[in-house]
């Protein structure tokens, strides 16, 4: 159990359904409305979704060997390095999960001709690396790290189908806007998750600040405070509810689908405006862990859109 905690197995998960529910319920539509086929084979999907589930996991490893100090503080009783997985293993342990997560990248790097993919799987991991040592401990930096790593995993699917048709159908299919849509269409989800991450990290911030401020990091609240942190929050948040309700009502882009417009108002604008609610109520690690789940909530909605849009369209 301390095992399946140590790699954040409720977010792999995610990680993974997110990046299946691209492939097969936004991108698999799209391609189907212009009467073309996928064309990335289904071990190419596979290998990309282990090798972003391995780095994810080598990640939360390592940001835990760095952690410890912090997590003996603030979550003392949830420690499971250097107590139920010495140090040295769980190092060991970093470096075969991400090694092997890097060879799955690379593969379907190799099969696609793709230096972006290659590239990705190469930088992400060191990112990690240097965010669990260093940059979370800075004031934003390390909170814009993880945002845009997030906003990766799903358009890393979109990458990869659009190499793959490039591939199949050469030149003619990125002058029909095919590739434009699906990456128009995963960018919306991908910019989705950068936004609902850094809101989430400064939450987490908010709930770690005692351990962080032992360790003289220089996180949002420790450099703001907690109240103005939670304005800062508060802003973001409202900048999403506005973005998201300008899609609706300005563009119109979901005009004709009120499944997608009742989806996106009922399920991700009117929770954010209870998280908002519960966020200036929080005063505990206690209860902003519980804004936490909210915004968990939001995001799980978020990737579920992907099945109406697939439904609708």
């Amino acid at each position: 159990m301390k095992f399946l905690r140590l790699i954040r197995i409720e977010n792999i998960i995610m990680v993974i359904l997110t990046q299946l529910l691209m492939s097969k319920a936004v991108i698999a539509p799209i391609l189907r409305i212009n009467e073309l086929e996928q064309s990335t084979p289904f071990i190419a999907i596979l290998l990309l979704i282990l090798g972003t589930a391995l780095i994810s996991m080598g990640g939360y490893v390592i940001n835990d060997y760095f952690d410890t100090r912090i997590d003996e503080i603030n979550k003392p009783g949830k420690v499971v390095v250097g107590k139920t997985i010495s140090r040295h293993k769980a190092m060991q342990f970093h470096q075969f999960l991400t090694i092997s997560g890097v060879i799955c990248g690379l593969y379907v790097a190799w099969q696609t001709r793709s230096f972006t993919i290659a590239a990705l799987f190469v930088f992400i991991p060191g990112l990690l690396w240097f965010y669990s040592s260093t940059y979370k401990r800075q004031f934003f930096i390390g909170n814009l790290i993880v945002a845009t790593i997030t906003a990766c995993v799903p358009f890393i699917i979109a990458i990869t189908e659009g190499q793959f048709l490039r591939l199949a159908y050469g030149d003619i299919v990125v002058r029909s806007g095919v590739i434009a849509d699906i990456y128009k269409w995963v960018g919306f989800f991908a910019i989705f998750a950068f936004t609902l991450t850094i809101l989430r990290e400064m939450v987490k911030d908010l709930e770690d600040e005692k351990g962080d401020r032992e360790l003289e990091c220089r996180t949002v609240p420790i450099v703001f405070g907690a109240q103005w942190t939670k304005v800062v929050v508060t802003l973001f948040t409202v900048a999403l509810i506005v973005a998201i309700n300008y899609v609706i009502f300005g563009l119109r882009l979901f005009v004709n689908y009120p499944l997608l417009q009742n989806f996106l108002l009922y399920g991700v604008c009117a929770p954010l405006v209870f998280f908002i609610m519960m966020l200036f109520r929080s005063n505990s690690a206690k209860e902003y862990a519980l804004s936490q789940s909210i915004l968990k909530f939001i995001m799980i909605i978020g990737v579920l859109f992907s099945v109406a849009f697939a439904y609708s369209v």
